[in-house]
């Protein structure tokens, strides 16, 4: 959600649905069968003029990523949507993406797939090139420099330098070799959390090196569960 009234949803078939009254009724802006999309992330920014200066007009930037290494953008609610793959030598799957500003964003995806864009997604860069082969579900940075992503059989990656330099450190004792799916940290809060499957919580500090187990309710039973996102307020 960009504000506590409009929103974005994507899907399979290159869905993309969005609300502007908080979730009550949504109208498709998006279908393209040969898409499938992931995740959204949004940044407010404001509008440009044909010059390059900022008109002082605050908008919306939405990027989408999916299947296929592609990424579609929009700067007007969605009206008009501009794609592009974010690799022209990769077909690999983008599965999560993350921007911490209007220019400053991270995608993650298949076969430890890392991207880097400083121009609000414009272009990209390849970062952790040859640390994971493992698919990476999650990605999530609190700012310009920290942030981790989180991947197949226990997988776990943290960059404090912006993803020049990634780091492996281990989740927490029942994910070691599971997948592990999405990954929140808050500042308010004080705490990183992770979301897998067999019903594991992962929490952390917000240096995000020394994960442990949080008991949830359900005894054996929530191992059955496949928890498959998490969030908290970030501020």
């Amino acid at each position: 959600f960009a504000d506590e009234r409009r929103g974005w949803v994507v899907g399979s078939n290159g869905t993309v649905l969005y609300t502007d009254n908080t979730g009550s009724t949504w109208s498709l802006q998006m279908r393209d069968a040969t898409k499938s999309w992931n995740d959204v992330a949004v940044m407010k920014t404001q509008a440009l003029v044909t010059s390059g200066e900022f008109l002082g007009q605050e908008v919306y930037m939405v990027v989408i990523v999916g299947a296929g290494g592609f990424v579609t953008s929009s700067v007007d609610f969605g009206r008009t949507w501009i794609q592009r793959r974010a690799m022209f030598d990769s077909r690999l799957g983008l599965l999560s993406i993350s921007f911490v500003d209007h220019l400053y964003g991270w995608t993650a995806g298949e076969r430890g797939l890392i991207l880097k864009s400083t121009d609000g997604g414009v272009s990209w860069n390849r970062q952790g090139e040859g640390l994971s082969s493992e698919n990476l579900n999650s990605i999530f940075f609190l700012n310009r420099e920290k942030g981790w992503a989180v991947g197949d059989n226990g997988t776990v990656l943290v960059t404090s330098d912006g993803g020049n330099v990634w780091e492996r450190v281990l989740p927490c004792m029942f994910a070691s070799n599971i997948r592990l799916n999405d990954i929140k940290v808050s500042v308010q809060l004080g705490w990183g959390w992770i979301a897998a499957e067999n019903g594991a919580i992962c929490r952390s500090d917000l240096k995000g090196q020394i994960w442990t187990s949080e008991s949830l309710p359900g005894g054996d039973a929530i191992k059955a569960i496949e928890i498959s996102g998490i969030d908290f307020p970030i501020a």
